[in-house]
């Protein structure tokens, strides 16, 4: 989910370790190269031959409920806790934070975003109109050139952008917070594959300093219900 051009040779490796180690524990055919692109449901998530991929939280407790098995989830320095939680952060033009934040202008990733757009209804229930741009960043960029007036942004991208393209929020701050929420959750297929159980030993303990990794954590379906409550009647138009 966090694939900033700058990253992706960081996020290549690290997928070396993660495989390496699956390797070790005897899983066969693991992929040597991770697969970008695509449509995130048909061509991820929802692949009949899916062993690991990063999903947003939402989808978990919607679209793909009952349909993957989660693995659990990343935990990142200076973003969330160790057991796994975070929140979304909501900035906005640092020339524009007197004013209060219901009623601005929005840009959100998707409506299908957990850290986008439900914690986004959660801590501003009443919104002016929506700009769909398909990404944080650039939710980030509409922000920053005006088209819109506020964004809830993931945290580890908020972090990234900072540390890879300062000059993207220079013009920005953070004017408030989302609700915690799980991190992005590890899925797998829900019956193929070698199971929730290897995939949490192999990914027990790692670490990787680039991508501001700190660990990992096994969380399971359960753990992610609680989101449901923070979504508005409709969460999609």
């Amino acid at each position: 989910m966090y694939d900033l051009p700058e990253i992706v040779p960081a996020v290549e490796a690290f997928w070396l370790i993660i495989a390496e180690r699956l390797r070790a524990a005897g899983v066969g055919d693991v992929p040597t190269t991770l697969h970008w692109g695509g449509d995130l449901y048909e061509d991820h998530w929802l692949h009949p031959q899916l062993l690991l991929s990063q999903s947003c939280g939402w989808p978990v407790v919607d679209r793909l409920a009952g349909k993957v098995g989660v693995v659990g989830a990343f935990t990142y320095a200076g973003v969330s806790d160790g057991a796994g939680h975070y929140r979304s952060v909501l900035v906005t033009r640092a020339d524009d934070t007197e004013w209060p934040l219901a009623g601005r202008r929005v840009a959100v990733n998707g409506y299908d975003s957990l850290s986008g757009w439900i914690s986004l209804r959660s801590a501003v229930p009443s919104l002016g109109p929506v700009l769909v741009t398909g990404a944080h960043v650039d939710s980030v960029a509409a922000v920053a050139d005006r088209r819109a007036d506020l964004a809830c942004v993931d945290g580890v991208t908020w972090q990234l952008l900072g540390r890879h393209r300062a000059a993207a929020v220079t013009s920005l701050t953070v004017i408030g917070h989302g609700p915690l929420i799980p991190c992005l959750p590890l899925v797998t297929h829900r019956t193929g594959g070698p199971g929730v159980e290897t995939l949490r030993a192999a990914l027990t303990g790692i670490t990787d300093d680039t991508l501001g990794i700190d660990g990992f954590v096994a969380l399971g379906e359960a753990d992610y219900e609680p989101v449901r409550h923070l979504a508005p009647s409709t969460v999609a138009r």
